[in-house]
C-alpha cells in the first residue's frame, strides 16, 4: 500500500511539492512528465492526444488519449450537433511523480458562427474518480496498456484504485468546490481543482 508521509500529506495540502523537482511552479513535471509523455503518445499514430490541464486550477496535468481509427472525422458538422470521444484520461500530479489512469470521454458541441464556414466549438472532458480508475491495463486494451507504458516509462508511479480511496486524517481538508464529499481521501488530494 502506498502511503504518503505526514509531512507530504501537509504539504499536498498546501498544493506544494513532495519530492524535490516538482511543484505547480516547477520545470520538471513538465519537462520530464507530461509533455513528453504527451509526444511520445502522439508517435502512435493511431491515437488522438488531447492536453485537458496543465495545472492551471488544478494541481495536476490531465490528458486525454482516445483511439482515432474508432472517430473518424467529419469535415462539417450540423448545426448544434455533439460528438463525443470514449477514452482513457492520465492525471499526472505536479507535486511528485504520482499518477492516475482511468475511463472517460470528452465532448464537442458546434454551433454556428455569424461569419458564414466558421463554426463554434465547445466542450468538455468527464473527471476521474477513485471508482473510475484502473489498476492495470485490461488485457486487450491498447489505448490504456500505452497510456500505462508510457507514464511508468517516465518515472510516474500509477496508484490503485486502494491507494486512491485511502482516507485522509481529518485535519488534512483538501478543497471540495462541491462542498459535496463525505470523505476527503487520497485522490482528492493528490488531484484537485479548484474549478
Amino acid at each position: 500500500m502506498f502511503l504518503l508521509t505526514r509531512p507530504q500529506l501537509l504539504a499536498a495540502d498546501d498544493w506544494l511539492p513532495i519530492q524535490d523537482g516538482f511543484g505547480r511552479e516547477a520545470l520538471k513535471p513538465f519537462a520530464e512528465g507530461l509533455d513528453p509523455i504527451v509526444a511520445a503518445l502522439r508517435k502512435r499514430h493511431w491515437l488522438e492526444v488531447q492536453v485537458e490541464a496543465r495545472g492551471g486550477m488544478e494541481n495536476f496535468s490531465h490528458v486525454f488519449v482516445h483511439d482515432k481509427q474508432l472517430y473518424p472525422q467529419v469535415e462539417e458538422l450540423a448545426e448544434s450537433q455533439t460528438r463525443r470521444w470514449n477514452g482513457v484520461s492520465i492525471y499526472l500530479s505536479l507535486l511528485g511523480p504520482l499518477a492516475a489512469i482511468g475511463y472517460s470521454s470528452t465532448y464537442m458541441t458546434h454551433f454556428k458562427h455569424p461569419e458564414p464556414g466558421k463554426a463554434i466549438g465547445i466542450g468538455g472532458a468527464a473527471y476521474l474518480s477513485p471508482k473510475t480508475t484502473l489498476d492495470a491495463p485490461p488485457p486487450g486494451d491498447t489505448v490504456v496498456e500505452a497510456a500505462f507504458n508510457e507514464v511508468h516509462r517516465h518515472g510516474y508511479h500509477v496508484l490503485t484504485q486502494a491507494n486512491l480511496a485511502l482516507p485522509l486524517p481529518p485535519d488534512i481538508e483538501p478543497y471540495d468546490p462541491s462542498g459535496l464529499a463525505s470523505e476527503l481521501t487520497y485522490f482528492d488530494l493528490l488531484f484537485n481543482s479548484t474549478d
